[in-house]
């Protein structure tokens, strides 16, 4: 069998039909190790084998974070796992099941290394890391790992769609070395199945005696032939199976090389060593090492025709001749054995055929065999696989007893012998026919080969067969032409690799043989294509691919001998053991380009076991319920459809079709797992491709009978039909009948008409509706178009509310009118509106007027205006008795007491107060004594205490209490008015020149007191410092140093001492020169370099001296239209 390679198409024409999602069983949650981040952890050093937590639905898995894997075109649903290796060696990693519970029908098994050794890093994958379908359709990876490097494992499905209910479960098995190594665990061999297995990792533990009893001469009689004349003891890898005959019988078993690996040995015993190895095997049953090559599917070893008993089992060794490091992988099976009967050396002693019978070749011999007696036209389809012969070059031909009718030497392909023959499609014309075998060398001895022949029955169709023709188009999956006798004929318009591809389907069951055969010059008329031929699964999946080099056609007789080398014609055949049961498809197109050799047309041959499509047989069964019955018009009808196949055979093509009854309408179906249908017209069409023998299917039909069905008995009827040829067509056909009442509710279509009801299929009306909606604002009636009516009115109407007046209809409401007037003019009394009773009154104590304007306080009180607080008319003085208050008016009357009456009119600086004409008027005012001293004016009189008070004579502007007119220092700055008269500086203002130091300070630096102090100080000579013209109290800048005075002051306060920055005691505005630390110029600090300081005048300072210049009184006058200049100026 060809390796399967990934999800890969070979032949680039080859399309294939999309995939559909199938349904899935639900989950709660995706699985834990969906993602890397929550990879299953691989003990590092095992015990191997290994197996995983089963994922029990892969269906949940996600694709998020897996890497696009190299082998297949399209995959989902991931689980991830971690495994860092304790040891270097080589480990084989798989999903196989056995040994896995994994359920998952088609899966993907990748290796990858991350750049950081974390989830993160980047993944790469390991160089044949990645695995499709090594085991079956699930997959396995044998690589050596590094110790101590992690690897990231990623399993998951092929494909997008879900996995189908009871396909779901996923595993992971991590080995060391095959888990069959041992025959202790050998591996089962069932009958008719191919394994696939790998001495990969597997050490030498058995070996084939070659004495006495020498392996390779049994099984006898008769003794093997072919095998090598110094038989080896087979000292390589090895792996065991076991195989149990179901029945008494011979067996052969087959090992054939798929990839890698050296001369295999295939042998058999009744023992299992439990020594460690190597174990030379005593009870040896048989042995094959005939083939050198180590070549894939060179290497083939069969051990032909082993008789065993029911029920006995037998061990089964793969092996290899010579020791090699890595070990091959290879597929191996058992088969029921049936050999040639000796002599059949002539038509008169032909063996009857069988499928799959053994034949050997000795020096000189010839094997025939009967074709029996087919009718003229009958087309013989026929392959020897000879791969596992010493010598595959075999020559096959078909003959009548006297005649050459075909000949074929070296057509097939490497998997069945490359030397080996195969005839496609040779006519036979009636009469005994036979199949003819010998070696290309008469003298050679080979064995063994095996013959598979189908005699297609003659027809209408190409070139008088009985193929049916192909459909196009049939290039993709979805598309594929089917018939049931497997047997089509078809056309190649285009040529080449990505020309025309016809795609033929058909079932398969697991175990089945299927032979493939395609003529390339079907009218023999020498005008070949030289096919290729394809097999693919049910998922568009390349199973095998092949192509010889046979290209041309002879169509030159050989009349009268049975050693003719011709006619010939190109033919391509293949064997596959089928893996599942289910839908294949067989594929055809040319590998030449153009119209020689590859535009033409073929008939192409589908057998298994040897059989015609025509000679399978199934039997199909249908059967069909309803719910409810009886029924009524309008309501729902389920049908429930069960469609059964009872064998022996899958059904190709399965297919029910209902039709639908006329007075019923289709709402839905539900079909079954693997079912598609439809509902299109008046039938339901539901069809599979291949229902399996034993298989069952169920369908929930719903449908609704329409409205006022006659009443009687619905009908209906279902049948099943299939391609394969059906046994027993008594139960394809289902009938259930449905009774349907009358009296059902319906619909008249008048809508002034209720409870209308079915009678004898009329709808008819029943009593009218009430349409009277209990509103006096709507006019009520009914129009049989849209049933009752209501109009909206204006009429008058009564809104329930005692509290409107003249209510109307509005809009289809009754809307109050005009409030009613409840005021009854008495303010003692709330008025209001009940809904209920209308208007209404309750005493309230609101404030009122009682009509007296002699009470200042009215208040309601039991509904009649009370007034209170009545005016009190006291005298407004003491010439005045108690007054009388005016009702009307609210104002008071007095009597006047008689005039001369004594009173007190409030005012202390009168005396002899009295009263006249009702008023307290003063007779003599109060005279203040002469002021005191020059100091202060006449004397004013407080009325209040009768005191008399002298105010100062032009104002005090220091505020010392003494007077402008009577101060000898008006500004208070501590210098005389006549001393600042005298040297020119102002004697009203404190700060003559501005520049926010005091007169004072300037003048007299050496003051050691406070120029506020009280001192008066009378100048010797006043300070100036840069001995200008101008002294420092009227000098902006006293120490010339070009700083002005008003910026070295220091704050605006006058009271506050200049700045002395150096702390030499003098301020800043008289240093003229003032060096400093560093900086330099006035203002420093520090500095210890000798001041130039001019210091002349001095003052004298003395508490209370009273000014000695005679020129007081003029500065006295001028001081006074000064004052308004302020005592003291602030600084800037």
């Amino acid at each position: 069998m060809p390796r399967r390679v990934g999800r890969r198409t070979l032949i680039p024409a080859l399309l294939v039909s999309a995939l559909v999602p199938s349904a899935s069983s639900v989950a709660l949650a995706a699985p834990i190790n969906d993602t890397c981040a929550g990879a299953e952890v691989i003990p590092p050093s095992g015990p191997f084998p290994h197996s995983t937590t089963l994922v029990p639905d892969l269906g949940m898995a996600t694709t998020a974070g897996d890497p696009m894997p190299s082998c297949v075109t399209t995959f989902s649903r991931g689980v991830w796992y971690s495994f860092t290796p304790a040891e270097t060696a080589e480990y084989q990693i798989a999903t196989c099941s056995p040994p896995t519970a994994t359920t998952i029908d088609d899966s993907v098994l990748v290796i990858y290394t991350s750049s950081n050794g974390m989830c993160s890093g980047t993944k790469t994958e390991l160089a044949n890391g990645c695995n499709d379908d090594t085991c079956t359709r699930r997959s396995q990876l044998i690589v050596t790992l590094t110790a101590g490097t992690t690897y990231y494992i990623v399993a998951s499905k092929w494909g997008t769609g879900l996995p189908p209910a009871g396909q779901t479960a996923m595993q992971v098995e991590i080995t060391k070395s095959p888990a069959n190594d041992s025959c202790v665990n050998a591996q089962s061999l069932p009958l008719d199945t191919t394994v696939a297995g790998s001495l990969t990792l597997a050490a030498n533990d058995y070996e084939v005696s070659t004495s006495a009893p020498n392996c390779y001469t049994l099984p006898a009689p008769p003794p093997p032939t072919g095998q090598p004349a110094v038989p080896s003891a087979a000292p390589g890898r090895d792996v065991a199976y076991t195989f149990t005959a179901p029945t008494d019988g011979s067996y052969s078993f087959k090992a054939q090389s798929t990839l890698g690996g050296e001369n295999l040995v295939l042998h058999l015993a009744t023992d299992c060593p439990t020594d460690p190895g190597p174990n030379t095997l005593a009870s040896c049953l048989g042995a094959s090492d005939r083939n050198a090559n180590a070549a894939e599917y060179f290497a083939t070893e069969e051990v032909s025709c082993v008789p065993l008993s029911a029920g006995q089992t037998v061990y089964v060794y793969v092996d290899e001749a010579v020791p090699t490091t890595t070990g091959a992988r290879f597929i191996l099976e058992a088969t029921a054995c049936q050999r040639e009967t000796e002599p059949n050396d002539g038509t008169f002693e032909a063996t009857s055929l069988s499928c799959g019978i053994t034949g050997t070749i000795f020096p000189f011999d010839e094997d025939y065999y009967s074709l029996g007696n087919p009718p003229a036209g009958t087309r013989v389809f026929a392959m020897a696989d000879g791969a596992a012969s010493n010598s595959t070059d075999f020559d096959m031909r078909i003959t009548t007893e006297d005649d050459t009718l075909e000949y074929d030497d070296a057509d097939n392909t490497t998997p069945w012998g490359g030397g080996s023959p195969n005839v496609a499609g040779c006519p036979l014309p009636g009469g005994p026919s036979f199949l003819r075998m010998t070696q290309f060398s008469t003298s050679s001895q080979a064995e063994p080969y095996h013959l598979y022949t189908v005699l297609q029955p003659p027809g209408a169709g190409l070139g008088d067969s009985s193929a049916t023709p192909e459909i196009e188009p049939n290039d993709a999956t979805v598309d594929a032409s089917s018939a049931g006798n497997l047997f089509f004929s078809g056309e190649i318009t285009t040529g080449g690799p990505m020309g025309d591809m016809d795609l033929f389907k058909f079932c398969a069951e697991e175990g089945d043989l299927i032979f493939l055969s395609i003529d390339g010059d079907p009218r023999r008329n020498e005008t070949p294509i030289d096919p290729a031929l394809f097999l693919l699964d049910d998922t568009g999946n390349q199973l095998l691919a092949w192509s010889d080099g046979g290209n041309f056609s002879v169509a030159f007789p050989s009349p009268g001998t049975l050693t003719g080398t011709t006619p010939k014609s190109p033919g391509e055949a293949a064997l596959f053991r089928a893996t599942y049961t289910g839908t294949h498809y067989a594929g055809v197109n040319t590998q030449f380009e153009g119209e020689t050799y590859g535009a033409g047309d073929y008939l192409y041959s589908i057998a298994l076991n040897c059989l015609r499509g025509d000679e399978l047989q199934t039997d199909l069964g249908i059967t069909l319920s309803d719910t409810p019955d009886p029924i009524g018009s309008e309501e729902a009808l389920d049908l429930k459809v069960d469609v059964v196949n009872q064998g022996p055979r899958t059904a190709l093509d399965a297919t029910w079709t209902m039709t639908i009854p006329a007075d019923t309408s289709f709402v839905s179906i539900v079909p079954a797992p693997e079912w598609s249908c439809n509902a299109a017209g008046s039938d339901i069409v539901c069809t599979t491709s291949c229902f399996r023998a034993g298989d069952a299917a169920s369908f929930a039909v719903k449908l609704q009978t329409k409205p006022c069905v006659v009443p009687g008995t619905l009908t209906h009827s279902a049948v099943i039909t299939t391609k394969t040829p059906d046994i027993d067509a008594s139960n394809d056909t289902a009938v259930a009948t449905t009774d349907v009442l009358d009296g059902s509710a319906c619909d008249d279509g008048d809508a002034c008409t209720t409870m209308d009801t079915c009678s004898l299929g009329v709808c008819v009306g029943g009593p009218p509706p009430d349409c009277n909606d209990g509103n006096v604002c709507t006019d009520d009636a009914c129009l049989p178009a849209s049933g009752c009516s209501h109009v909206n009115n204006t009429d008058p109407c009564d809104d329930v509310d005692a509290c409107t007046t003249a209510d109307t209809c509005s809009n289809g409401v009754c809307v109050g009118g005009a409030p009613p007037n409840c005021n009854d003019g008495d303010v003692c009394t709330d008025d209001a509106c009940d809904s209920a009773i209308g208007c209404v009154t309750a005493f309230n104590t609101a404030p009122c007027d009682d009509g007296n304007a002699c009470t200042q306080t009215d208040q309601c009180e039991s509904g009649t205006c009370i007034g209170s607080s009545p005016i009190i008319c006291a005298p407004l003085n003491d010439c005045q008795d108690m007054g009388i208050c005016n009702p009307a008016t609210g104002t008071c009357a007095y009597f006047l007491k008689p005039d001369g009456t004594s009173c007190d009119d409030g005012n202390a600086c009168t005396m002899n107060d009295a009263c006249k004409s009702g008023a307290c008027v003063d007779s003599t005012p109060l005279v203040c004594p002469d002021p005191p001293d020059k100091c202060h004016g006449a004397g004013i009189c407080d009325g209040a205490t009768g005191a008399c008070s002298y105010p100062l004579v032009g104002g005090d502007l220091d505020e010392d209490g003494l007077g402008d007119a009577c101060d000898s220092d008006i500004d208070g700055d501590g210098l005389s008015n006549d001393e600042e008269t005298a040297w020119g500086t102002n004697p009203t203002s404190n700060d003559s020149d501005g520049d926010t130091i005091d007169d004072c300070t300037e003048m007299c630096p050496e003051n050691d007191g406070s120029c506020f102090d009280g001192s008066v100080c009378t100048v010797d000579t006043p300070a100036n410092t840069d001995e200008d013209d101008t002294i420092d109290a009227l000098d902006s800048d006293s120490d010339d140093d070009g700083e002005a005075d008003s910026e070295e002051a220091g704050d605006d306060d006058l009271t506050t001492p200049p700045i002395d920055s150096d702390g030499d005691g003098i301020p800043d505005y008289r240093e003229s020169n003032v060096t400093t630390g560093g900086s330099g110029g006035n203002g420093g600090a520090g500095g210890s370099a000798a001041d130039d300081v001019l210091l002349s005048g001095g003052c004298a300072c003395a508490v209370g001296a009273a000014p000695t210049n005679s020129t007081f009184a003029s500065v006295f006058a001028g001081a006074l239209g000064l004052i308004a200049l302020g005592l003291r100026r602030r600084r800037r």
